[in-house]
């Protein structure tokens, strides 16, 4: 599932056409609690020739905070049944810090099937507010430079701009964003924003106050470099405004996962 999560516009985004770019001045504030969620993760879908028959496991993330930098931690595990019933154990790793200032990044993501290696990706990006655009410089599985075009954001910048667009009453935002968790980065993101806050589940009194906050459905289309009609995948989910992700489904091609909540707890913010 794609983590993102954010802080400051570092450029002019279009919300739509025929609206105007929200800028600093005009944004309301957001604020992100700092906090630890675990996910079911389930099939919810698979058309006949995608090689999946089922798919189940758990998912945990955490958004930290530092005095000057987010800090996530994502790790899911999961396995996928063919057709003949035999699973695939998967485990994928990431990790990132982001400053910010929406600036800096460094990244990690590391794949497993079956105890296999089989995605290794390590590196850092930066941006220059002054210039415009900016540099992903990657270290694994080889030394790499990748031009990051003007606009540019970083995940948690991008996330946190969804936040605000929304607070905003805008319907629609458009970036190209950078994520730390492909090589066909940065993606362009093409968001849409249901027009009425979603209300909170009932009964779930531990979490009261994490969820006690305005929330909506965001679907995310996410193209790559070499994706022109349709998208490398999407994302709808139900996006809090404190950066809690209340539910997910991610579809890709030909099957789709869904992730349901099921603990959610508060990190201690950092003293500065």
């Amino acid at each position: 599932m794609r983590q993102c999560l954010l802080f400051l516009l570092v450029a002019p985004l279009m919300t739509g056409i025929g609206s105007a770019p929200i800028v600093a001045e005009q944004a309301p504030a957001v604020k992100i609690e700092p906090h630890r969620a675990i996910y079911t993760l389930e099939l919810a879908g698979s058309e006949f020739g995608s090689g999946i028959a089922d798919a189940s496991g758990t998912m945990a993330f955490e958004w930290g905070e530092s005095c000057d930098a987010w800090i996530i931690q994502q790790k899911a595990l999961f396995d996928v049944f063919g057709p003949e019933g035999a699973p695939v154990r998967n485990e994928v790793t990431f990790s990132s810090w982001e400053s910010k200032a929406g600036d800096q990044m460094g990244f990690s993501l590391r794949t497993l099937q079956d105890g296999e290696l089989i995605e290794d990706l390590r590196g850092q990006a930066s941006l220059d507010r002054e210039k415009g655009g900016g540099e992903a410089v990657y270290t694994r599985p080889g030394p790499r430079k990748v031009t990051l075009p003007p606009g540019t954001v970083l995940s948690a910048a991008h996330t946190i701009m969804l936040i605000r667009t929304a607070l905003s009453g805008e319907t629609s935002l458009i970036a190209p964003v950078f994520l730390g968790q492909r090589d066909d980065e940065p993606m362009t993101v093409n968001g849409i924003i249901s027009a009425s806050p979603v209300e909170a589940p009932a009964g779930q009194d531990r979490w009261e106050k994490l969820l006690d906050h305005p929330a909506w459905r965001m679907h995310l289309a996410f193209y790559g470099s070499g994706d022109s009609v349709s998208p490398a995948f999407e994302v709808h989910e139900t996006l809090y405004a404190n950066g809690v992700v209340g539910a997910a489904t991610v579809l890709y091609d030909t099957f789709s996962f869904s992730y349901s909540l099921d603990r959610l707890e508060l990190l201690p913010e950092p003293e500065c």
